[in-house]
């Protein structure tokens, strides 16, 4: 449901947005389930799926296939991530919500070279999941390959803060830098 909320928020600030369900179906109810699913569930399906799902919305008629995007929070974090490193040059900015174990280094980013590409990473200061270490290999590595990007920690946010996108929560400044990056790095003159 919180997916759902955060796709038609996305889609009503005027973008075409395809919300995945990586897991085929298969639904955890707590933190214990969302983890199996994470470590049993094959990335290559996911990897294929992701792909295909790309491609059907780069079809769409009311879609540019030279201005499309990727964004994911936790698990879809770290599939943006991988998705945009494993098809360079498919997708224009990418947008990772703490994704945690995700690529983080010069090799693993490298292909992110390739094509007019921009990331954004957002995480939170109090996130017991991913340590801060990880978010400022990221940063390093982009900086250093020269990618455009944006990585914000916030403080007070801990892990998947971004649960409110109105107010002036960190939340909602999470969820307004996502907008103002994606009308940024996927706008046209005309726009």
């Amino acid at each position: 449901e919180n997916m759902v909320k955060k796709a038609d928020a996305l889609a009503a600030e005027g973008f075409v947005v395809l919300a995945v369900d990586a897991y085929r179906g298969r639904v955890a109810t707590g933190i214990p389930g969302a983890l199996y699913n994470t470590i049993t569930y094959p990335q290559e399906q996911i990897d294929t799926d992701m792909l295909a799902f790309h491609e059907y919305l780069i079809s769409l008629d009311n879609v540019d296939a030279e201005r499309s995007g990727v964004m994911g929070y936790c698990f879809g974090g770290r599939q943006t991530m991988l998705f945009a490193a494993q098809q360079p040059g498919a997708v224009q900015a990418a947008m990772t919500y703490y994704g945690g174990g995700q690529p983080s280094t010069v090799a693993e980013l490298q292909p992110l070279t390739e094509g007019n590409m921009a990331v954004l990473g957002v995480f939170g200061a109090e996130d017991g999941m991913i340590p801060l270490t990880e978010v400022a290999a990221l940063e390093t590595a982009l900086a250093e390959l020269g990618v455009t990007h944006e990585v914000t920690v916030y403080d007070g946010g801990g892990h998947a803060f971004v649960t409110e996108l109105e107010g002036d929560s960190a939340s909602a400044q999470a969820g307004a830098q996502g907008v103002d990056f994606l009308s940024t790095h996927l706008a046209t003159a005309s726009d």
